[in-house]
């Protein structure tokens, strides 16, 4: 399911100067919530053996949820950067990576 909802701040400009609405599709932001976490970080912290994880399972799927538990001091921007992955969003103490796309062509 898609979900589209309009707002002036979301506007766009016409040639003229005038503004006129616009449409605002929150594709991803659907998908993520129903998304169920797969990686549970505990007050360990987030080890090397908690990045390997987050590797192998970005080699399975395009994007993983990942949990910490609130006594735990978590940088996502850290872990993403470690992991190799895209940083989606971070809402709480929940993160959510997707497989960094490759860019360029190999020779």
């Amino acid at each position: 399911m898609v979900v589209m909802w309009w707002s002036p701040a979301w506007s766009a400009k016409k040639n003229d100067g005038t503004r006129w609405g616009g449409m605002l599709v929150m594709d991803n932001d659907r998908t993520m919530q129903e998304l169920k976490p797969t990686v549970w970080i505990g007050k360990s912290g987030c080890t090397d053996t908690m990045i390997d994880e987050i590797k192998a399972q970005l080699k399975k799927r395009t994007h993983i949820k990942v949990k910490w538990l609130h006594n735990t001091d978590i940088d996502p921007e850290a872990i993403a950067y470690r992991a190799g992955s895209d940083l989606i969003g971070v809402r709480g103490r929940t993160l959510v990576l997707a497989r960094r796309k490759k860019t360029g062509h190999s020779p």
